[in-house]
């Protein structure tokens, strides 16, 4: 007999054991196919506009075939506070979505937000810095270096266009340093950790 409860025991911690992981699975794919989306199925397109001194960016960042990145200056009226502050334009010709920009400088400190990015004068904010464009977010780092990331997909290929802004006056003299950014480390982590979760859930009700 007790041989018997012992076995009907086990039979109902591996079917609920398997429920777990089942709903855990689920949960994963999900957060995969979240960021699948953002990996550039769905791309965005967001024009340039005027605000400020500029009727469009003063610098304008040109991502190529093939990921290569070129950064052309004083395209427009400078900064766009008349003073300091820089409108960055993304035009991607490459054939894929892009979805992240690396940005550094030796110079100034252009990710030091003091609050008078484009919300200040446009009136819209984007992201809780206001200085973010549409479909647009900053990952910083430091006061010198951060992540520009462009979100619901990233910005479309062959054309598509993207924009924020940054602290202090960006020009050919004091210049930024720019890079993709890596996007597979952040799905090797959930599917790392997610994967975890499942070991330790059997570990725990198998025994």
């Amino acid at each position: 007999m007790a041989e018997l409860l012992l076995n009907w025991s086990r039979h109902l911690l591996s079917a609920y054991t398997l429920e777990i992981i089942n709903h855990m699975k689920s949960k994963i794919l999900a957060i995969v196919a979240s960021l699948a989306l953002a990996s550039g199925a769905y791309a965005t397109n967001n024009a340039f506009i005027a605000f400020g001194n500029d009727t469009a960016p003063d610098v304008v960042i040109t991502v190529g075939a093939g990921g290569s990145i070129s950064v052309a200056y004083g395209q427009n009226n400078g900064p766009y506070d008349g003073v300091e502050d820089t409108y960055v334009g993304v035009i991607n010709n490459s054939g894929s979505a892009f979805t992240s920009l690396a940005i550094s400088s030796a110079f100034s400190d252009v990710f030091g937000f003091d609050g008078d990015g484009e919300a200040a004068y446009t009136g819209v904010s984007y992201d809780g810095s206001g200085y973010a464009g549409p479909d647009t977010s900053f990952t910083i780092l430091t006061s010198t270096s951060g992540i520009v990331n462009f979100l619901n997909g990233g910005i479309d290929a062959n054309g598509g266009t993207g924009w924020f802004t940054l602290e202090e006056s960006i020009s050919a003299s004091s210049p930024i340093v720019t890079g993709t950014a890596p996007e597979s480390s952040v799905t090797v982590a959930l599917l790392g950790a997610g994967l975890l979760g499942l070991a330790a859930l059997r570990r725990r009700f198998v025994r």
